[in-house]
């Protein structure tokens, strides 16, 4: 890897590329917050690490509540999904960085989700949870794949969390579940996705459920998320595969989808 390899892709600034930088701090990404976000974005701006922001999801005074409007989060999600989507093809397909490309995907996808009617509608009531039969895509060579997913008991509070990294052939590489207490399904996630990013690793693909859509790519993180909330793992590592995933895995490895 030569020093180049290590500046950002999107705004040729010399800048070295790092998750704050590609999802915060970068003009590329910025111009697209600015365009969701308009009245907001001096707010985000604020924080120097991404993982910082997310910590304030859970803030009552946040104005990106998890609880109180977990639209935003929602959209803040699939916003980092598609940057990070546009920064991997610049890499790997020699394409050239173009903001409004990105724009017009997140908007696309509110309008094939419904999203710009669920900012109320959240707020009134969890939308029925929908399957989409999506085959599991495994990331680049030498990036990790991470699937998360929780599984939340209303009538208890628990929420079961379930971390796989997969590489790129679809080779199991860690596991995790683990217990937690959370006020809702929304802030279930919030708890997976945090534990997630905190792992320290640098070339890493997020793979999740959306609110109210459950992906059948998703499946190996969703039976883990039980399996963990079932039998109260509280923070169980694995770096040889449990038994209940090989089903789920050699499934995916079989239905391999190369991008």
């Amino acid at each position: 890897m030569t020093a180049s390899d290590q500046y950002c892709v999107l705004c040729y600034l010399d800048q070295t590329e790092d998750l704050d930088h590609l999802l915060l701090h970068c003009p590329f990404s910025q111009a697209i917050w600015r365009e969701f976000f308009l009245h907001q974005f001096s707010s985000i701006m604020q924080h120097s690490t991404a993982l910082s922001w997310v910590n304030t999801w859970q803030l009552s005074d946040s104005m990106f509540n998890i609880q109180k409007n977990p639209y935003f989060i929602h959209l803040v999600i699939c916003i980092m999904h598609f940057i990070w989507k546009h920064r991997c093809r610049c890499v790997f397909d020699n394409t050239t960085p173009n903001f409004s490309s990105v724009i017009h995907q997140v908007r696309y996808y509110v309008a094939q989700h419904h999203l710009d009617s669920l900012s109320d509608a959240y707020n009134l009531t969890v939308r029925d949870s929908h399957i989409l039969n999506m085959p599991w895509e495994p990331p680049p060579p030498y990036f990790l794949k991470i699937n998360i997913d929780a599984s939340y008991n209303n009538a208890s509070l628990l929420v079961g969390i379930g971390i796989i990294t997969r590489n790129s052939a679809g080779a199991y590489v860690m596991g995790r579940g683990t217990v937690r207490r959370a006020i809702n399904a929304q802030q279930a996630e919030a708890w997976a996705m945090q534990m997630a990013m905190v792992n320290g690793w640098t070339y890493v693909i997020f793979g999740t459920d959306n609110l109210g859509i459950s992906l059948s790519c998703n499946k190996a993180a969703d039976a883990l998320a039980k399996a963990a909330r079932k039998l109260n793992l509280y923070g169980n590592l694995w770096f040889q595969s449990p038994d209940l995933l090989n089903p789920y895995i050699i499934y995916d490895v079989s239905n391999l989808v190369v991008i």
